[in-house]
């Protein structure tokens, strides 16, 4: 399977694997690479997805940590994985507006 990060993705995790390698965000970013790296081997049934309402083909790999992140990724047919957006999750809801951005980026990475 191929994966493509999205431009702002890809710099949420080259920021988080800047800091020194003892850190929280050095760890997450780590921990974030391996769940691409899964992904992108399909081997999702060790990843925690959940599928989005916004979009059928929209979904959210949960990253357990304390700082509790988010991957958003669109799965162009099973083709193409194009992750869309690392977050740091702090409300159980994300307001609509947020899922709108994420699916213009996500039309014009196809």
């Amino acid at each position: 399977m191929e994966i493509k990060l999205d431009k702002k993705a890809d710099k949420i995790l080259e920021n988080l694997l800047s800091n020194s390698k003892n850190s929280i965000e050095y760890k997450l970013g780590l921990k974030i690479s391996e769940s691409i790296l899964l992904l992108e081997n399909e081997k999702n049934y060790l990843l925690d997805i959940k599928s989005i309402k916004a979009n059928k083909n929209l979904y959210e790999i949960r990253i357990k940590s304390p700082l509790n992140y988010r991957i958003f990724y669109y799965d162009n047919n099973g083709k193409l994985y194009i992750v869309l957006d690392i977050i740091e999750k702090k409300t159980n809801k994300l307001p609509q507006k947020y899922f709108d951005d994420i699916l213009k980026r996500m039309e014009r990475n196809l």
